[in-house]
């Protein structure tokens, strides 16, 4: 009855003009395609889009997280004249995946301290994570946060929430090679006058299947079982590449 009702309320508000939402009007609504994510032995890339219908004259913030948890990183220090892992530097709140979307720079469309209190911006996600004591906070978030970026997982697209032809917002999220099975979520966000005045969220199921979930559930549940199968494998391909190099035929060495 719940998703009968959510897909009569996004129809209902494909087919109300812009001008038909009032100050009592729902400010945002929300339709998610590709909200269930299947992870497979071979990876296909897989993609979320998020369609929105806000109040006339509002902006929009859309926003695909992770559970934040808990990462470690090397710890880079001088020994004599070289730069080496000294240790293990400790992150906590921090998401695997946190990817921005908005209809235009955050930083026009929302006043600062509603982004830092959403954590809608870099500075508010930055603020968000807690680094262990002892070490160069400010250094060492900026290179985690340059990491992720890098990887794909932290992402601020100003712009990347579009307009449809309908009038609507339009936003694809790419998941990226790698992503582990879990809950993620999606907040969209309503925006007038610098202050978020609508939410609304939707979670993602990431989850393996196919011969992916058979291995993992060998994994968790049959840990004796796997361990014997993959020693089998290694040995089985090992063997399998040994032949294959003692049938090829030495060259002469001559050109």
């Amino acid at each position: 009855m719940r998703g009968i009702a959510a897909v009569s309320l996004w129809l209902f508000a494909l087919a109300a003009p812009a001008g038909a939402y009032g100050a009592a009007a729902t400010p945002i609504v929300m339709h998610v395609e590709g909200a269930d994510i299947r992870l497979t032995t071979r990876y296909e890339e897989a993609r979320t889009r998020v369609m929105l219908r806000v109040c006339e004259g509002c902006d929009a913030v859309v926003r695909l997280s992770s559970p934040a948890v808990e990462a470690r990183f090397p710890l880079k220090g001088k020994t004599g004249p070289f730069w080496l892992t000294v240790g293990r530097v400790s992150f906590h709140g921090v998401p695997w995946l946190y990817l921005v979307k908005s209809t235009g720079s955050l930083d026009r469309i929302l006043s600062p301290a509603e982004s830092r209190r959403y954590a809608l911006d870099e500075a508010g996600l930055e603020a968000s994570i807690r680094v262990q004591s002892g070490v160069d906070r400010r250094l060492y978030l900026n290179e985690l946060v340059k990491l992720k970026k890098a990887e794909g997982t932290f992402g601020f697209d100003a712009g990347g929430l579009r307009k449809r032809g309908d009038g609507g917002l339009e936003a694809v999220f790419r998941w990226p090679a790698g992503t582990p099975p879990g809950r993620y979520t999606i907040d969209a966000f309503a925006v007038s006058g610098g202050r978020v005045v609508g939410r609304v969220s939707r979670d993602v199921l990431v989850h393996e299947a196919g011969l992916a979930a058979w291995i993992s559930r060998l994994a968790v549940n049959h840990g004796v079982v796997y361990g014997v199968l993959a020693v089998l494998v290694a040995m089985l391909t090992g063997l399998i590449a040994r032949l294959v190099f003692r049938r090829m035929p030495l060259g002469s060495g001559r050109s």
